[in-house]
């Protein structure tokens, strides 16, 4: 049986594996969503950047003000759709 590359995401530190022998792209780590374009050649990882971070779930999830829609912006939607009809 042969050892799957391990990879360590430089942006949060989750460590992850791949089933590829040899491999040269992108991978997208499964805990904080960065883009990673890495290079595996016979089993091992021989190269690894960071092409864009992510966000972690609970840095997002919790902050109100990004969710919130500006104020009046839901009223001018209305108006728009009460005028088309």
């Amino acid at each position: 049986m042969r050892a799957m590359p391990e990879i360590t995401c430089p942006v949060c530190g989750f460590n992850f594996y791949v089933n590829e022998v040899s491999y040269e792209g992108e991978i997208q780590c499964p805990k904080c969503k960065a883009l990673l374009e890495v290079v595996i050649e016979d089993d091992e990882l021989t190269e690894i950047k960071v092409v864009t971070e992510g966000v972690e779930e609970e840095l997002w999830e919790g902050d109100e003000d990004f969710w919130e829609e500006e104020e009046g912006e839901e009223e001018l939607w209305e108006e728009d759709w009460e005028e088309e009809i």
